[in-house]
């Protein structure tokens, strides 16, 4: 019995119980697990393919004045509403796009803010914006991310009459709309664990 002990004391575990060991064990479980559920909460958000996307809806007026609206702007919320509610298109636009980014880019996304503040049905109203492609796409990939947050908040994005605008949206002939559409009526069902059937 002596030399299983001295055995035990010679390897990297030596001096640990197996509760200890099991313990530990779990604690890595756990932090992998959730390392994995952000993993794929960032997939859901789409945050790999900004840049990409972003790119493809332009038209050649619109990239004239691409240049202001990529450079970083960095409102507050309350800015962020008074934009989205702006006459002017692109003010809507680069508000729109704020939203989306402080939805897509932070860790932990103030979405209970942006829903406190109105944001919903704002980007609900923008999605009927067919004059400004980018200003739809905007506003439905960040619907999509508030979808993708709890069933609170995908309830609030159903109930904000979105489905219906982004079925609409899959007739777009900007692919990318369509695309987007798609993750949003995707997001939206599952996570509200709707029965499909409400999409006809």
């Amino acid at each position: 019995m002596s030399q299983v002990a001295d055995r035990r004391t010679a390897f990297k575990n030596a001096g640990k119980t197996t509760d200890e060991m099991r313990r530990k064990r779990c604690e890595v479980n756990v932090e992998l697990r959730k390392a994995h559920k952000d993993d794929q909460l960032f997939k859901r958000r789409n945050i790999d393919n900004v840049e990409d996307s972003e790119e493809d809806l332009d038209t050649s007026a619109e990239a004239s004045a691409r240049g202001s609206c990529m450079s970083p702007i960095k409102m507050s919320v309350p800015e962020m509403i008074e934009g989205m509610k702006s006459d002017n298109p692109q003010i809507r636009m680069i508000a729109t796009r704020s939203a989306r980014k402080m939805l897509s880019k932070e860790r932990h996304p103030p979405i209970d803010e942006l829903i406190q503040a109105g944001v919903v049905p704002i980007c609900v109203a923008l999605l009927d914006d067919e004059a400004n492609p980018n200003t739809q796409f905007e506003a439905a990939w960040a619907l999509t991310n508030i979808a993708s947050g709890t069933s609170d908040q995908t309830l609030t994005v159903i109930r904000a009459d979105a489905i219906p605008k982004f079925m609409q949206l899959l007739k777009s002939p900007h692919l990318n709309l369509a695309e987007q559409a798609t993750w949003a009526l995707g997001t939206s069902l599952r996570a509200g664990n709707m029965d499909t059937r409400y999409v006809t």
